[in-house]
């Protein structure tokens, strides 16, 4: 199939399943561990949801005395919203921003949110090879932990849904114990999110950066996802005109402080000592009953420094919903 995109240590093709088109990202081995946390976490925690992407099919592959890690996932036919609001659209009306940001905040809500004695989002015709059935009963609660552009894919209908879970944290209630990679040690994850994924440096929480993060306390995963969240929400945005609001070129958080490849130091520099956060425009926020307005309050709210003072997802969800398109 075309190549879709190539990374350090996998390749992603369009493919096809049973006459669909569909996504194949195939992995080196070196990838396991990740591999078979995600596909763990959709067996186990009903990740059946509008707003995650769906995952088809998994299995381990030889191929040239080499065992790669194939992914099966739907195709959307716009690509990732880095891509979308790059490069196939134009501009986006007000609420248009508020439908793409809401349905961020629906799959969020539905990763964060523990559900007890319920079969749902299930998907029982789920091919997986030899990996036992999908989970059923309880869902635990998890927190995506990376949320970007580049790991948000548009669907036909301009809402998102959320890929690439490989770097989730899973929360077990009945115990309180908080899992990385079948792993309560999360220094790996810490590892993972801020030196080896450098690529999304600048959606990482500043309470991340500056390593006050409580990782005994799931919670604060939570409020990382809706810090991140913000970010995502001020690109999505700066993508919007009308004839009160002026559209902006597509930009990453803090490229214009940091550039496209910031490092560690300078991303805690910025974002920590300095508390410094994206240009908001001035004709969003004037707007202060519409869309936009509305738009403005929820960034503002959700990358503030301190973690406890940022709105949950359900409440994001709320303010977004009352701008959707009808």
């Amino acid at each position: 199939g075309r190549t879709i995109s190539t990374g350090m240590y996998s390749e992603t093709i369009l493919g096809n399943w049973k006459d669909r088109p569909v996504v194949v990202k195939i992995s080196k081995l070196v990838e396991e561990a990740r591999f078979n946390w995600e596909l763990d976490l959709y067996q186990t925690c009903m990740l059946y949801h509008d707003n995650i992407v769906e995952l088809i099919a998994a299995d381990m592959v030889p191929d040239d005395g080499q065992i790669m890690l194939w992914r099966v996932t739907a195709y959307h036919d716009f690509g990732s919203l880095s891509d979308f609001l790059q490069h196939r659209c134009s501009v986006i009306d007000p609420k248009v921003v508020c439908k793409l940001g809401h349905s961020l905040a629906c799959g969020l809500a539905h990763l964060h949110t523990p559900i007890t004695g319920a079969a749902h989002g299930i998907k029982p015709s789920l091919s997986f090879s030899s990996r036992g059935a999908v989970g059923m009963g309880n869902k635990s609660s998890v927190a995506m932990s990376s949320l970007n552009c580049s790991n948000v894919l548009v669907k036909d209908n301009l809402t998102c849904c959320l890929s690439d879970l490989g770097s989730s944290i899973l929360h077990y209630q009945e115990n309180d114990e908080i899992h990385y990679c079948d792993q309560t040690d999360l220094s790996h994850w810490l590892k993972t999110v801020t030196t080896v994924r450098q690529d999304s440096l600048q959606f990482v929480a500043p309470e991340i950066l500056n390593g006050t993060l409580n990782m005994n306390r799931f919670e604060t995963f939570r409020q990382v996802d809706v810090y991140s969240l913000a970010l995502v929400l001020w690109q999505i945005a700066r993508c919007c005109k009308s004839d009160d609001v002026e559209r902006h070129a597509y930009e990453l958080p803090f490229q214009h402080r940091v550039g496209a490849n910031a490092s560690l130091t300078e991303m805690r520099e910025v974002v920590c000592k300095e508390g410094y956060r994206p240009h908001i425009p001035f004709d969003w926020a004037t707007e202060q009953t519409g869309a936009m307005g509305v738009v403005s309050e929820v960034v503002n709210t959700c990358w503030r420094h301190i973690p406890d003072s940022r709105l949950s997802v359900r409440n994001i969800q709320k303010k977004l919903a009352k701008h959707l398109p009808t």
